[in-house]
């Protein structure tokens, strides 16, 4: 939330698993145009792993997945520590 504001700036969700063990997923983390550029992806998903971790000890690693182009997010998740384990890419064809 933007204090001076009251306005939402961002959100960043996380899923973990009903058993709270295995690996939870980092999924969507937006930050609203006005405020991008300020860090506030990075602080929000570090958040999210710091209450994680003391929330689900259980919890092994956090996967997330992000696009190739969105060099944006991909500085965030390297900032936040995420490395690369894989890559795919989505392929179409008019039929």
């Amino acid at each position: 939330m933007h204090a001076a504001s009251g306005e939402v700036a961002g959100l960043t969700e996380l899923e973990v698993g009903l058993d709270g063990a295995g690996q939870a997923v980092q999924q969507d983390t937006a930050v609203l145009g006005a405020h991008r550029g300020l860090g506030l992806g990075v602080v929000m998903k570090v958040a999210n792993l710091a209450w994680l971790a003391g929330r689900y000890p259980g919890v092994e690693g956090v996967r997330t997945t992000t696009a190739a182009d969105n060099a944006p997010m991909l500085r965030v998740n390297a900032a936040v520590g995420f490395t690369v384990a894989r890559r795919t890419q989505n392929r179409q064809l008019a039929l």
